[in-house]
């Protein structure tokens, strides 16, 4: 008699080629890949679409959002009076 699946069901997954987001000093922002892309593209124009510096570029729009979505983040909240 053939055995029957017991397995669950698997949950959908995200797109297996799209990185996972990455977390931003142990806060619960996220900075997905997308913007990461965008913002290094904005680079890699800004410096007349020189080739050969996408490492670069890609590194420089993640800190830059980092920093950017670290001061959201660590802002304090202003208080009611």
């Amino acid at each position: 008699m053939p055995r029957s699946d017991t397995r669950a069901p698997r949950a959908p997954t995200e797109d297996p080629d799209r990185p996972p987001p990455v977390r931003v000093h142990g806060t619960t922002s996220q900075i997905q890949h997308d913007e990461i892309a965008e913002r290094a593209y904005e680079l890699y124009l800004a410096r007349g679409s020189n080739d050969g510096h996408a490492i670069d570029d890609w590194l420089e729009a993640e800190q830059m959002l980092r920093r950017r979505r670290g001061r959201r983040t660590t802002e304090p909240e202003e208080k009611p009076h």
